[in-house]
């Protein structure tokens, strides 16, 4: 594992594309859809949108569907297997308890790029689920991503 989650920061995101599961430990601002929704609300609010020195998201504004295989080429090496994630739940549950692991070490984000479908299991604010793509649909499940993880994706 390349990143160590936190929850916060650095997540765990499952991803589903051609019918294929696969989890990433990534920072979490990667996973935001559609950055110019979330440019144009900071405009609407007056905000100033900061330059950054490195492109986190390779230049893509905008992750669909359409080039979600490109992006993951890129991003290749945060890839983490379910046995990885396990081990780690585990070690972590045993020093942090079981609050924290739930925090930490378990998806934040779903993303289905077949049914084009966001789910945020994010339960600080931020909601990320509205930063999508448009014919998307986004939902916002803090915490409960238990209930919309698929079975043989669960290490917890």
């Amino acid at each position: 594992m390349m990143l160590e989650p936190d929850g916060v920061g650095t997540v765990v995101v499952l991803i589903k594309f051609n019918n294929l599961l696969q989890y990433y430990v990534t920072d979490k601002e990667i996973w935001i859809l559609n950055e110019e929704i979330l440019k144009n609300a900071f405009i609407e609010k007056g905000y100033e949108i900061p330059e950054y020195e490195d492109d986190i998201r390779y230049g893509f504004s905008i992750l669909s569907e359409k080039n979600i295989v490109s992006f993951l080429a890129r991003v290749v090496n945060f890839k983490v297997s379910k046995e990885e994630l396990k081990e780690y739940y585990i070690i972590y549950k045993e020093l942090y308890g079981d609050i924290d692991v739930h925090y930490a070490a378990t998806p934040i984000f779903y993303i289905d790029f077949d049914k084009r479908e966001f789910y945020s299991f994010f339960t600080e604010p931020g909601s990320y689920e509205k930063y999508i793509p448009y014919g998307w649909n986004g939902y916002d499940k803090a915490g409960k991503y238990d209930k919309y993880v698929p079975s043989e994706m669960k290490y917890w």
